[in-house]
């Protein structure tokens, strides 16, 4: 079933906003989301944290090589 939102978010390194992005949705009252990142091929530890977020299936990770376009690798997730 389509989640009734779905939340897009682009990122390349930056983990710690990231971890307080991610956390912020995760803590939402409303639960009928998901969570599209597009990772802009972000360094081994921001990579790894994406990694342990694929796992509970309402957070999916789109694997991109870096382009340094926010608005290509946002309009990647959109896509999805």
């Amino acid at each position: 079933m389509t989640p009734a939102v779905s939340i897009v978010l682009a990122t390349f390194n930056r983990l710690e906003l990231l971890r307080s992005s991610v956390d912020s949705v995760l803590s939402q009252t409303f639960r009928d989301w998901e969570l599209i990142i597009a990772d802009d091929g972000s360094d081994e530890p921001t990579k790894q944290f994406l990694k342990s977020l694929e796992s509970p299936g309402r957070v999916r990770v789109l694997w991109r090589t870096h382009c340094g376009r926010p608005g290509v690798v946002r309009n990647a997730a959109l896509h999805e």
